[in-house]
């Protein structure tokens, strides 16, 4: 009978040396890319359905109708609407004379020198801001649901971590009540597994509780349970990964593009507004019938007409202080942001070039734990430890295990981090085993 108990427990503590030790790196790579027949949802469907709910769709129509009203607005050739003037007098309600005057005539705001070049300049950039504010949000939204898929792949790596965890020592807790109705171990030792077992279970209970909420925000934001099972095929160019400046960045990266294209908009918007000077000249043409009594013939003449508006600057002065705070909050703005997009990719650059190394040390360290666990397990088979003493080496192996699995999920989620930095989008075409 003794032996029996001996090779039972070795038999255990291999079981669960196996079972609980780290996934070889591609099983890992699987799990993490999501290569499942369930999920079958790729990036451009999951985009799509997020863009939908958001209603995203509706900025593009406001910027390119606001585009296109720029556009019209700098090919007509006036400053603004002409006016109808109409004049209309005469004596007979007071004098009966037969004094009158009849007159029609037409007002033309004309263009001041360079208004013309200034508005085109201003319905361009509309164009290209309309262009990467659609990019810039596309790439914002991605970065949001990059962050919700990787949450979901964290929780479900915990669920995974915490049921293994609560089968293993459900199993011995079964076993050990076995030995304990055969007289073959304490009952002490049986309440010690039990109390163990029953904070697993509790943990798993609150990881599947966490999994769930994630798995719910996910859904919240696109519609789908099914995470992307390309999630970013894009590889990052050999020439971002080398870039040194930071102001290179600024058309590569569509947040920055779009910053830079709103600082470009709000200087042309300034100048668009001072070549409008202290207000446009109008061209009058008129058409004027009068007589000065009964006797007199109607008189017919043409007038021409010109009007100057002078010193309207210092009424303008406010309007256009304005406009230029605005330029200069843009460009501070573009400035800010630049540099911290910049930080980040460095840091981003660090902590994936360290962790190759740092995932070898855990998993090293997992294995390890993993291997003195099964030896503490047969000593405690040969009455060498108490239980009290083996669960100690359980929760460090559990511990370890859990690490290394939070860490390759990190070292995966820090990868697409940097892509999101340098504005990569997905590929179209997905290719297999790759993460975002």
């Amino acid at each position: 009978m003794r032996m029996l108990f001996v090779l039972i427990g070795l038999l255990s503590a291999s079981a669960f040396a196996q079972s609980a030790a780290p996934p070889p790196a591609h099983t890992a790579s699987a799990a993490q890319n999501g290569d499942s027949a369930a999920q079958n949802s790729d990036w451009a469907t999951i985009l799509a359905a997020a863009a939908e709910r958001q209603q995203l769709g509706l900025r593009p129509q406001a910027d390119a109708e606001r585009s296109a009203a720029e556009r019209r607005r700098a090919d007509g050739w006036l400053a603004g609407a002409p006016t109808l003037d109409g004049l209309y007098r005469d004596d007979r309600p007071l004098s009966n004379q037969g004094a009158g005057e009849r007159q029609f005539g037409l007002r033309l705001p004309l263009r001041r020198p360079g208004q013309t070049e200034a508005w085109t300049r201003l319905a361009e950039q509309t164009a290209l801001d309309a262009r990467s504010r659609q990019h810039a949000a596309e790439l914002a939204l991605l970065g949001q649901l990059r962050s919700l898929a990787w949450d979901v792949r964290l929780a479900d790596a915990r669920v995974q971590a915490a049921q293994s965890r609560h089968r293993q020592l459900t199993q011995l807790l079964t076993a050990m009540r076995r030995q304990v109705a055969l007289g073959e171990a304490a009952a002490i030792d049986a309440q010690l597994l039990e109390a163990r077992a029953l904070d697993a279970e509790a943990a798993l209970a609150a990881e599947h509780a966490s999994a769930k909420a994630a798995h719910a925000r996910w859904q919240a934001a696109t519609g789908q349970a099914a995470l992307p099972v390309d999630l970013g095929q894009t590889a990052i160019p050999a020439a971002l990964s080398q870039l040194n400046d930071a102001n290179a960045l600024i058309r590569q990266q569509p947040l920055l593009a779009h910053l830079a294209d709103q600082a470009q908009l709000a200087g042309a918007a300034l100048n668009a507004s001072r070549a409008e000077g202290a207000g446009a000249p109008e061209l009058g043409v008129a058409v004027k019938r009068d007589r000065s009594d009964r006797q007199t013939p109607w008189d017919n003449s043409l007038q021409l007409s010109l009007s100057l508006p002078l010193g309207g600057e210092v009424y303008r002065a406010p309007q256009l202080a304005e406009l230029n705070q605005q330029k200069s909050a843009a460009q501070v703005s573009l400035i800010q942001a630049t540099q911290a997009l910049w930080g980040d990719i460095l840091d981003l650059r660090t902590r994936t070039a360290a962790w190759p190394a740092r995932l070898h040390l855990l998993d090293q360290r997992a294995a390890l734990s993993d291997t003195v666990l099964a030896k503490q397990q047969q000593a405690r088979n040969l009455g060498e430890i108490d239980w009290a003493a083996w669960l100690i080496y359980e929760r460090e192996a559990a511990d370890a295990r859990l690490q290394a699995q939070e860490a390759h999920q990190q070292a995966a989620r820090d990868a697409s981090l940097l892509k999101q930095a340098y504005g990569l989008m997905p590929t179209a075409q997905p290719a297999p085993g790759a993460h975002p």
